[in-house]
């Protein structure tokens, strides 16, 4: 199990990693747009407002991630007790 949770820290960790790299890609190219066409930018309540701001997103994820580790541990620690 601890392997597994290693497993699973090591592959959340990449994925951070590569959201972390689209989202600076994202940036680097946003700031090189011209400001002159204001109707091409999103307007609150848009569709694509509602992932305007990833970082929300990814403290959730972040969230259930320690929420289950946590579990994983409390459920190796009873095992290794009982064994």
């Amino acid at each position: 199990m601890k392997a597994k949770s290693e497993e699973d820290k090591e592959q959340f960790e990449h994925q951070i990693s590569e959201l972390q790299e689209k989202l600076k890609e994202r940036d680097d190219t946003d700031e090189g747009l011209d400001d002159t066409n204001n109707d091409a930018k999103a307007k609150p309540g848009d569709k694509k407002d509602q992932f305007y701001n990833p970082i929300e997103i990814l403290k959730i994820r972040l969230k259930n991630v320690t929420a289950n580790n946590r579990e994983k541990k409390r459920m190796l620690d009873l095992y290794v007790r009982n064994a």
